[in-house]
């Protein structure tokens, strides 16, 4: 915001320019005015006027302009008149013009107002006591029938200009005060003060650009408070003026401040939503025409003891655990003890998976996937075979880790052992890569050892063979081309995901950055890395493979394969895999394998 302070009748000192800057995530808006508009105004008795220019310029990066808005500095009863010596208590004082934006009018005697030429209904050309026309002429006449609108209060603050993409060099609005003064004032100076207010911002309807605190409780009857914060940068914003919702219901706004150089923070009690979920929150100002939209922004949650299932165990939850440091300042693997640690029940076969959360900040599954399919009901539909053997369960959003289909239904049963029926070309063509492969080894275990021998102690159940299509449930297919795209579902419970092939959640992030047990693709001979993967918090046991070519199980005890989400190319995707002699945590094998599945909480 830039004040500027306007006078009459007499001689006045110039006052300072004001300059400000605001940052608003990423887009910033300059302004500067005069400072000051100093009006002359040799008074008679039936009136007389001055009028004076005050140039404003907007610079601004923000990719849909601004917008730039005049008032007074209050919204006090009579803020608007300028009085004798800026003294309230006097009675001699220049009233707030007539006339209005959208109708304005020439000044009556002993009042004071604005214009902006061509705005609106003003007019289109204004000459200033100097003679200097907004037309840019010189030597002209001053027209004392100019019409001019009253300078508003600052809650109803006035739109003057505005602009719908940036500029950096510069835009000005030159804006016009004018004066009519008789002999009934008394002589001296009379002032106040108007503000110049700006909205820069990326669009009106505004996805992100805010925040909510807290952003996720237990609590499911409200009556909490919350505080949101956002980048609007604007004057003269109260409670009355915004609205925000939690999951469509009113959460009530108790306050809303927006300090210079700060964006707008508002302040709302919680509504009653009465069940767990992830939440849209939406912030409305009309008056600034922005809207604010987190996606699934307020979550509520169950307490992490009350947590049994995977499916319901979420970020916030994960957050609850304690996250371990890498190493120790000896360069040692930190392992996790059980504050980092819970157990948890896949709800569709009923098997249960020790998960930690890592260093890496994120919380994964440190057994092997064990769902396996099979038409138990006998109605020709493959479901997931329960862990009792006799029900089996649909694959739907509800459970699974689905975002393009409601089900997931595969092409045909899990395999008890290799054969013909699983092997495909050494170049896959798309109806191989487009099959539904899974291999079950039941309760089978593998007992995890270190390269010299020593047992572990940590038998870890080798879990379900899958292929990419399969672990991806359906969705990565020969389509799916491109290096690193990411298949969009996997078999996986609700709320996780296969790992990603690069950045947060992925193997090449935990391995390589985070624990930094390899420096490169395809280590070779790095035997301590390959034991750590063995050891606490990774347990991840040479699980072995099924090999396309013969669809025979292969490489139990001798190495581990762990499927990603990304793509390689039509018949080939991303994958973990290590043995004796070398750590490869971005494989790219035939997509016709059949390979174990960990999972990350998504």
């Amino acid at each position: 915001m830039v004040a500027s302070s306007v006078f009459a009748p007499v001689d006045i000192t110039n006052a300072s320019q004001v300059n400000m800057n605001i940052n608003t995530t990423g887009y910033y808006v300059n302004v500067t005015s005069s400072g000051s508009v100093d009006l002359t105004i040799n008074a008679t008795p039936s009136g007389a006027v001055a009028i004076a220019k005050d140039p404003v310029v907007v610079k601004t990066n923000s990719k849909t302009g601004y917008k730039l808005y005049l008032s007074v500095d209050n919204d006090n009863a009579g803020g608007n008149r300028l009085y004798k010596d800026a003294d309230s208590t006097s009675s001699s004082f220049l009233s707030p013009a007539t006339g209005t934006v959208s109708t304005p009018a020439a000044l009556d005697t002993n009042s004071w107002g604005f214009a902006v030429p061509g705005l609106t209904n003003f007019d289109p050309v204004y000459v200033d006591s100097n003679g200097n026309s907004s037309d840019g002429s010189t030597g002209q006449t001053l027209n004392a029938s100019n019409r001019f609108a009253a300078v508003p209060l600052r809650s109803q603050e006035a739109l003057i200009s505005q602009t719908d993409s940036p500029n950096e060099v510069g835009v000005e609005t030159d804006v016009y005060y004018g004066a009519n003064a008789t002999t009934s004032l008394l002589a001296g100076m009379y002032q106040g003060s108007v503000i110049y207010s700006i909205v820069a911002e990326g669009s009106n309807n505004i996805y992100g650009d805010a925040s909510i605190s807290p952003n996720a409780t237990t609590t499911l009857t409200g009556g909490e408070t919350v505080t949101i914060g956002t980048s609007l940068f604007a004057s003269n914003v109260s409670a009355s003026d915004v609205t925000v919702t939690i999951g469509g219901q009113a959460c009530v706004v108790t306050g809303a401040s927006n300090p210079d150089g700060a964006g707008l923070t508002i302040t709302c009690t919680t509504p009653n939503l009465g069940a767990l979920g992830d939440y849209d929150v939406i912030i409305q100002i009309p008056k600034y025409d922005k809207t604010y939209i987190l996606t699934g922004g307020y979550h509520i949650y169950k307490p992490i003891n009350q947590v049994t299932t995977m499916q319901e165990f979420t970020q916030y939850n994960c957050s609850q655990l304690t996250k371990p440091a890498a190493l120790d300042a000896s360069g040692n693997v930190v392992k996790t003890t059980a504050a980092s640690e819970k157990t948890l029940q896949d709800i569709r076969d009923g098997y249960s998976y020790r998960i930690r959360r890592l260093a890496d900040g994120n919380c994964w599954m440190t057994g092997n996937l064990r769902l396996s399919f099979a038409d138990v009901n006998g109605d020709g539909v493959v479901g997931v075979k329960h862990s009792d053997g006799t029900t089996e369960t649909q694959m739907t959003k509800s459970n699974t880790d689905l975002n393009s289909k409601d089900t997931y239904v595969p092409i045909r049963a899990s395999q008890t052992s290799g054969g013909t029926s699983w092997t495909a070309g050494t170049d896959p063509t798309a109806a191989e890569a487009n099959t539904d492969r899974s291999l079950t080894t039941g309760n089978q275990t593998i007992a995890v050892k270190l390269a010299d021998g020593t047992n572990l102690n940590d038998d870890q159940y080798i879990g379900t063979y899958y292929g990419w299509y399969t672990a991806t449930a359906g969705s990565g297919t020969y389509s799916l081309n491109t290096d690193n795209t990411l298949a969009t579902d996997s078999i996986c419970p609700k709320g996780w995901e296969l790992p990603r092939n690069t950045g947060d959640k992925s193997w090449n992030n935990l391995i390589i950055t985070t624990y930094k047990l390899i420096t490169t693709q395809g280590d070779q001979g790095n035997v301590t890395a390959n034991d750590k993967l063995h050891q606490n918090p990774f347990s991840l046991p040479y699980s072995g493979d099924v090999s396309y070519q013969s669809g025979a199980v292969v490489h139990q005890g001798s190495l581990g394969s762990f499927w990603s989400a990304a793509a390689v190319s039509a018949v080939r995707a991303h994958h973990l895999s290590f043995n004796g002699t070398y750590t490869w945590p971005q494989g790219a094998p035939y997509k016709t394998f059949g390979y174990s599945v960990r999972c990350v909480l998504r």
